[in-house]
């Protein structure tokens, strides 16, 4: 069985050369390459992957990946659902889609196609694939619905304007008022200026003839 150094090795994450530095005691070259992984000389990603492969185990523990949200967007939702497929992070330029059955070749095609990029992908365990598609991709659809609402009363407060602009404004409460308040003031303008007017008149009409 391949030692967890040997298979980052074969995997392109650590140079040939970092075996002179193994011991052969699994639980400190662990440890070894847990402290590379802090450093960030080796992926999370790559030591979990490793991790897996030296177990024997076929598959990859989706719940201890670093799941990478800018993968996860790569795809759409439709279809991650259904193929049963996401996006859950990069290898340089190539997308790491989480995968249960890695010999669909529609599923990896499509993934291709939709994101542009190359695909390489991880084989999981279908409960865990299952659970991170209903949270991330329910994150996703909130946020989806939150849009939709958005431009939805976007719209009517549009067209709340432009019904207002059409003469709607009158009947907004506020605006009856102010213009009750103009109307008034007005009526009551007119009614002082009646009675300026008519009390000019008084004075300046002629007085009446003495009577003969």
């Amino acid at each position: 069985m391949a030692t967890l150094s040997e298979i980052l090795i074969l995997n392109g994450a650590l140079p040939i050369e970092h075996l002179d530095s193994m011991t052969g005691d699994e639980e400190i070259d662990d440890r070894s390459i847990r402290s590379l992984v802090d450093q960030g000389l080796v992926s999370e990603a790559q030591y979990i992957t490793a991790r897996a492969a030296s177990n024997n185990s076929k598959t990859v523990p989706l719940t201890d990946y670093p799941v990478d949200g800018t993968a996860v967007s790569m795809l759409p939702a439709a279809l991650c659902r259904r193929h049963g497929v996401l996006g859950v992070g990069f290898e340089g330029e190539v997308l790491v889609l989480a995968m249960v059955n890695p010999t669909n070749v529609l599923a990896i095609d499509d993934a291709r196609t939709a994101s542009g990029r190359p695909v390489k992908p991880l084989q999981v365990e279908e409960r865990d694939l299952a659970a991170a598609l209903d949270r991330y991709l329910r994150a996703d659809d909130e946020l989806n619905d939150l849009t939709s609402s958005l431009e939805e009363e976007a719209s009517a407060q549009t067209q709340q304007q432009v019904d207002l602009t059409d003469g709607a404004l009158d009947d907004v409460p506020i605006v009856r008022f102010v213009n009750l308040r103009l109307a008034l003031g007005q009526l009551a303008y007119v009614s002082a200026l009646d009675r300026v007017m008519t009390g000019t008149e008084r004075q300046t009409a002629p007085a009446p003839a003495p009577a003969p």
